[in-house]
């Protein structure tokens, strides 16, 4: 049985519909990126466009630059880097949401 050509498709690959850093897609968003990438709403995306992000995966967010801290929302989304003063106040560096490691000018650690 011949198919109706009018339900002919064009097959093209992820990198052409997305971009050529889509490696894996559905008809309707790209579903995995490559190299120093993440997925933002089914569209790779370097990971300079996240404030503070150095290095970055699949899964988001792997290294911060100094004064931001990796968050992951203990595990329940993509990491992200967080600036450590918009949690903690008057923090330059931090480990994590509610440790600060060095204080911004004129005050220091109790």
């Amino acid at each position: 049985q011949v198919e109706d050509e009018a339900e002919w498709t064009i097959c093209a690959s992820c990198g052409i519909k997305f971009n050529e850093t889509c490696l894996e897609c559905t008809p309707n968003e790209c579903t995995k990126c490559s190299g120093n990438q993440f997925l933002n709403n089914g569209v790779c995306r370097d990971c300079e466009v996240q404030a503070g992000c150095l290095e970055c995966s699949q899964q988001g967010c792997l290294k911060c630059d100094a004064g931001y801290f990796l968050d992951d929302k203990n595990g329940t989304a993509p990491a992200k880097c967080t600036k450590c003063g918009d949690v903690l106040d008057n923090c330059k560096e931090c480990f994590s949401a509610d440790k600060c490691s060095a204080c911004t000018h004129d005050f220091f650690k109790l």
